[in-house]
């Protein structure tokens, strides 16, 4: 999902766009899951201290923002990268040892709000140092977006990133208020500089070639991943729309892609009448080749292991972490299972929640509730508030084995206000939620 923080309907309803197929329908297979994978996933509260707001002492702080998917850009540096972002105060006065115990959410029509921002993490000999957060600023100092789109009345929703010969290529869906959640453009962003900071970064961008509009099941888009792999990268996308939605490939050779390639550079894996699969320089949508067993998604992670491929989802309207692995990058995919499910507050109450009359605290203005009928009377039980959504894997936090994966929250079909109350209502709400897998629990961040 891309979030939905701007002014007019929030854009938690893109949760639904997370995972535009219900599940995975892949092979069959014996094939053990990687060790440093396996389930269940449990909270890494180490890996939370570095991601959670913190107080500043000057102007607002970062309270909140999804996409959270990290480039590694020197050594021992990473850049991350957010969509919708929210600013606010950070409560200094918590317990001892802990960072971020609430917020204070900047409102208004003048609410600092800006459609992307980033981090930087570091690693120095002592461990990782805390998330920094970047923006630009206005003349008076106001927070704005990182990246800019070229054409009037249009935004940037950064969703994936790749380091390539010292320069930082990023994928991003471009849209306008009218559009709401479909993109109206893929753009590649090219930083040539992303080692200085953000108001001195020189940025090229392009409109991606084979990008094709929704409204009549023939989307393609392709932002869902930037992958390197060998001589090539990869960008992962998506051809349709909802259940069905397929993941399919393009690929640029990955010498010379840190400068703005040419349309022509681009290949489509692609599927001939005789059923054979190639890659071709000329796409037609019909013929594009969806990888077996993989839903389309319009964000994920595809990481490299020992033993293959590997990649998480959240179907829609769940709130169950899955695992997929598969032998190479185009497949065949297959769903490894759950291996963490999502708690509350974010998860629907269960009905013993609302076995007992009580009054259940909502979101102001949020969600309707339903009433229960319970021995005592009637009582107020609330419906779905949150959509859990963007898994991404994090390898560089791991440590030497397992793996560390972020997932977020967000408002189920709320407004920009009803998610600024979730802000200040539920601590940690829209602020990327860290686990590790049991491969790593007792690996130490390096």
């Amino acid at each position: 999902m891309r979030s939905a923080l701007r002014l007019g309907p929030f854009r938690a309803a893109s949760a639904l766009c997370l995972w535009l197929a219900a599940g995975a329908t892949g092979c069959t297979s014996t094939a053990p899951i990687p060790t440093a994978l396996r389930g269940p996933y449990r909270p890494a509260p180490a890996v939370q201290h570095l991601l959670d707001p913190r107080p500043v002492a000057q102007g607002p702080s970062w309270v909140g923002g999804d996409v959270a998917a990290s480039i590694r850009i020197s050594d021992d540096e990473w850049i991350w990268l957010f969509g919708d972002t929210l600013f606010g105060h950070v409560r200094g006065d918590c317990p001892a040892g802990q960072v971020f115990c609430g917020v204070r959410v900047d409102r208004g029509p003048d609410a600092r709000l800006v459609n992307n921002s980033i981090g930087r993490m570091r690693r120095t000999s002592a461990g990782f140092a805390p998330m920094r957060w970047s923006w630009r600023r206005s003349p008076s100092g106001e927070p704005r977006a990182v990246f800019l789109s070229e054409r009037p009345g249009r935004y940037l929703w950064p969703l994936a990133g790749a380091e390539v010969d010292g320069a930082l290529l990023v994928l991003a869906n471009e849209n306008t208020r009218a559009s709401g959640l479909a993109p109206v453009a893929n753009v590649l962003l090219r930083v040539e500089n992303p080692l200085d900071p953000v108001e001195r970064w020189r940025i090229d961008q392009q409109l991606l070639p084979g990008f094709r509009p929704g409204g009549d099941g023939a989307a393609i888009s392709w932002t869902t991943a930037l992958v390197e792999d060998g001589e090539w990268l990869y960008l992962v996308g998506t051809r349709g729309q909802a259940t069905t939605a397929d993941t399919v490939l393009a690929r640029l050779p990955r010498t010379g892609a840190a400068r703005i390639p040419a349309a022509r550079a681009f290949e489509y894996r692609q599927r001939a009448d005789d059923g054979s699969i190639s890659w071709d320089s000329e796409l037609q949508p019909g013929r594009l080749a969806p990888l077996r067993g993989l839903p389309g998604t319009t964000e994920a992670t595809f990481l490299r292991t020992a033993e293959g491929w590997a990649s998480w989802q959240i179907p829609p309207l769940r709130f169950d972490l899955r695992l997929l692995t598969a032998p190479a990058l185009e497949g065949p995919w297959e769903d490894r299972g759950a291996v963490y499910q999502v708690p509350a507050p974010w998860s629907p109450p269960s009905p013993g929640e609302c076995a007992e009359p009580r009054q259940r605290r909502g979101l102001r203005g949020g969600r309707p509730t339903r009433l229960v009928h319970a021995p005592g009377g009637e009582t107020t039980c609330p419906a779905v508030r949150f959509l859990a959504y963007a898994p991404k894997a994090h390898p560089e936090l791991a440590g030497e084995s397992g793996m560390v994966v972020t997932w977020n929250v967000n408002v189920f079909f709320g407004t920009l206000a009803q998610a600024e109350d979730a802000a200040e209502e539920f601590p940690g709400f829209y602020v990327p939620r860290a686990l590790r897998s049991r491969g790593s629990a007792a690996a130490p961040i390096p």
